[in-house]
């Protein structure tokens, strides 16, 4: 479990820094508060409705009441960073293959399934992950034609780079033990 909500952690470290800094600063929360329409644009209303909660002040743990995992590890993540900035996730570190290989897989496969709220869940991942650079951007470039079923890693992997290759290797590793071929 430890893993799994570090991941989530890293993954969604941009958002939860920006989270903190609104819920401690007059400007930082006016600048913050068009996300939280992005987040309703993007199938997370129950996130977007608990980060406008805790906008405007609250903190109890009942925040967490009706949140999936996911979401559970982001807000737990701002509360925990507004209590001790040190527990914050690291905003430059690199992603390992085998962390985030596993949970992109899983959403990957859910949205190809049809999964609305998993294709949003991605949608959003896949921004934050080109706004975050380096491998993750590569890999997010990746994402559509994932979805759409392509497998071949020589057509998914044109121009990415070495890190961004094996992460992608892996996903499409993980894809292959959810749904062989």
């Amino acid at each position: 479990m430890i893993e799994k909500r570090d991941q989530v952690r890293q993954m969604h470290a941009p958002f939860i820094h920006a989270m903190v800094k609104a819920c401690q600063n007059e400007q930082e929360r006016l600048a913050f508060a068009p996300q939280i329409k992005v987040l309703q644009d993007q199938g997370w209303e129950q996130l977007a409705l608990v980060a406008q909660r805790l906008l405007n002040g609250e903190r109890s743990e009942t925040l967490l009441k009706g949140l999936d995992e996911e979401d559970i590890f982001i807000i737990t993540a701002v509360l925990d960073g507004i209590q001790n900035p040190n527990t914050l996730p690291d905003l430059n570190a690199k992603p390992k293959a085998a962390d985030a290989a596993p949970g992109l897989a899983s959403i990957i496969h859910a949205s190809s399934m049809g999964d609305a709220g998993a294709l949003n869940a991605l949608s959003l991942m896949a921004e934050q992950m080109s706004q975050t650079g380096g491998a993750m951007a590569e890999i997010a470039g990746a994402m559509r034609s994932l979805v759409n079923g392509e497998r071949d890693l020589e057509i998914l992997s044109k121009k990415m780079r070495g890190e961004s290759r094996d992460l992608l290797i892996a996903i499409l590793n993980e894809l292959g033990k959810i749904s062989p071929q």
